[in-house]
């Protein structure tokens, strides 16, 4: 089932939702979002750490990703 926390739109749901176990701190030059498209992303990302102290529900949000884009 899908999680509660995960927005995804229908044509791109997986087959199979996987329990997120391990959170990634990614860093990147700038969020970016094409002039045609709804999508962000991320320009250069790194990842930066993995695993450290927090929990899959403590990541960033698409909907704080998008207030950090301005929009």
């Amino acid at each position: 089932d899908k999680p509660k926390n995960v927005v995804v739109e229908k044509t791109l749901e997986p087959d199979v939702w996987v329990e997120p176990k391990i959170v990634f701190t990614v860093e990147a030059d700038e969020i970016t979002k094409k002039k045609d498209s709804k999508y962000l992303s991320l320009r250069f990302p790194r990842l930066v750490e993995w695993g450290r102290d927090k929990q899959a529900v403590q990541a960033t949000t698409v909907k704080e990703l998008e207030e950090m884009y301005g929009g």
